[in-house]
C-alpha cells in the first residue's frame, strides 16, 4: 500500500475539485503514474475539495487571482451539460484574464493569462467531450470477468425492486461492485491504490499527461 498522503496547503499551486471522491482519485491514480504525492515537491498542488460544481464555481474567482509563477487547475464533471458549464467557466476565466479555447480540448485546456507569468487548467470528467462524471472515467479501469458483469445485472435488475438511483446507474454499478472485492466497498481512491481497479487507459494516460504538463513541467 502506498505511504501517507501528504497534501499541504503551503504550496502555491491549486487543484480545484467536486469532492472527497475526487480528490483520493486523483491522488492515488497519479501516484501509480510515478508522481510522487508524498515527496518535498512543492509543485504538487494543494487539492481543494467543493460540494459539486456550481460550489467549485464560487471559489474559481478568488483562485484565479495567482500569484506570478503560481498554478491552478480544476477537475470537474461534464454531467450532461458539458457546454453549458464549458460556456460559464469561461465567462470566469475570461473575467480573470485567462483565454480558454471556445470548447474543451480532448487533451485538457491548459492556458496562461495575459502577463504570460499564470497557468490555469482545467479537466471535464471523463473525458473534455463526453457527458459523465468520474465514474464514467473509472469505468475503462474495471478488469473485465464475471463479477463487474453480475454486478452490472444486478444493479440493473434493483430498479424493479424499488432501487432509487435513478440517471446514476453507473455509480449503483460501480458501488456494488467494489462491495463484492476483498475490502468491500472502498472508495473510489482507496480502491485505485490498493490495485481493485486498474491504472492504465488512454483516459487516464491523457489525464496524467495533462497533470504533469499542468504542474510539473
Amino acid at each position: 500500500m502506498a505511504g501517507k498522503i501528504d497534501i499541504r496547503d503551503s504550496t502555491s499551486n491549486r487543484l480545484l475539485v467536486e469532492g472527497t471522491d475526487d480528490k483520493f482519485s486523483i491522488v492515488n491514480l497519479v501516484r501509480k503514474h510515478g508522481i510522487d504525492w508524498t515527496g518535498a515537491d512543492p509543485r504538487i498542488p494543494f487539492i481543494q475539495e467543493h460540494d459539486g460544481f456550481e460550489e467549485a464555481m464560487k471559489a474559481l474567482p478568488t483562485e484565479l487571482k495567482l500569484r506570478e509563477g503560481h498554478r491552478l487547475g480544476m477537475v470537474v464533471d461534464a454531467n450532461s451539460n458539458l457546454g453549458d458549464r464549458w460556456k460559464k467557466l469561461h465567462g470566469v476565466a475570461s473575467s480573470s484574464g485567462f483565454g480558454l479555447p471556445a470548447e474543451p480540448e480532448v487533451e485538457g485546456a491548459i492556458v496562461r493569462d495575459i502577463s504570460g507569468t499564470r497557468t490555469f487548467g482545467v479537466w471535464f470528467m471523463p473525458d473534455n467531450a463526453s457527458s459523465g462524471a468520474l465514474e464514467e472515467f473509472l469505468l475503462p479501469l474495471i478488469p473485465e470477468g464475471q463479477l463487474w458483469s453480475f454486478a452490472c445485472k444486478s444493479s440493473d435488475g434493483a430498479v424493479s425492486h424499488g432501487a432509487k438511483f435513478g440517471n446514476k446507474l453507473n455509480k449503483a454499478r460501480l458501488r456494488t461492485w467494489l462491495a463484492w472485492q476483498e475490502e468491500p466497498g472502498q472508495p473510489y481512491g482507496k480502491a485505485i491504490d490498493w490495485g481493485y481497479f486498474n491504472y492504465q487507459s488512454p483516459q487516464t494516460a491523457a489525464f496524467v499527461d495533462w497533470f504533469r504538463r499542468l504542474f510539473l513541467d
